[in-house]
């Protein structure tokens, strides 16, 4: 009931990340955007302060985070690592293990069963070549658009993992532009414990022949 789990493995040809934090984005790295309506906020987020209705954030395998947007400055400033994130990522034998563990408070976002949320997340590849990135839904890399989030719920929780939430995630929108990166898979749980988590794989074939060129 703490935390937002995030567990996705990358396989890549090798891991070359970002050599500065607030730039992840330009390295091997995941960047996930999350929005909830305000009445799910633990407090409504203040445009007059630069808080979004939405958070966005990027984490490296090397366990190196940052925040570009917030919905509550307080909990979570921008141009800073996340606060209190757990992150146990690793890099091994061409796979690059992301688990990650974000606080809800620092999101700003109230948890509770039956919770609706929209998200999306974009795994970031980079390469000899340059860069290239493939996005589960969309509203990142494209410009920020919250609205083209995908739309997911907390369910209660299941046998599977007797201590972990699952979230059920809508319709699979995919933008792939990538010539380095093989597949990635990807589930987002809430509750329970880093170590408790079971990866369920969803794999997102990435064609050779595309690319592309991308903002943040």
């Amino acid at each position: 009931e703490n935390y937002l789990y995030l567990a996705c493995d990358v396989k890549a040809r090798e891991f070359l990340p970002a050599s500065e934090a607030a730039s992840l984005w330009s390295g091997d790295s995941l960047q996930i955007g999350i929005s909830v309506p305000q009445a799910d906020m633990v407090r409504a987020n203040n445009d007059g302060v630069q808080e979004t209705a939405y958070a966005e954030f990027g984490v490296a395998a090397d366990n190196r985070s940052w925040v570009w947007a917030s919905m509550n400055l307080n909990r979570m400033p921008l141009a800073a690592p996340i606060p209190k994130l757990i992150s146990k990522s690793t890099v091994a034998d061409g796979t690059q293990c992301y688990r990650v563990a974000i606080p809800w408070e620092s999101l700003n976002i109230r948890y509770r069963t039956g919770l609706t949320l929209k998200l999306s997340v974009l795994v970031n590849d980079r390469d000899r070549a340059g860069r290239h990135w493939l996005e589960w839904f969309g509203g990142i890399a494209d410009g920020k658009d919250p609205g083209a989030y995908g739309e997911a719920m907390i369910l209660e929780k299941r046998k599977l993992c007797s201590q972990i939430n699952f979230l059920r995630i809508g319709t699979e929108r995919k933008s792939t532009h990538s010539s380095g990166l093989a597949t990635a898979g990807a589930i987002l749980c809430a509750g329970g414990r880093l170590n408790t988590v079971r990866w369920i794989r969803s794999s997102m074939e990435i064609p050779s022949s595309s690319s592309g060129r991308r903002r943040r």
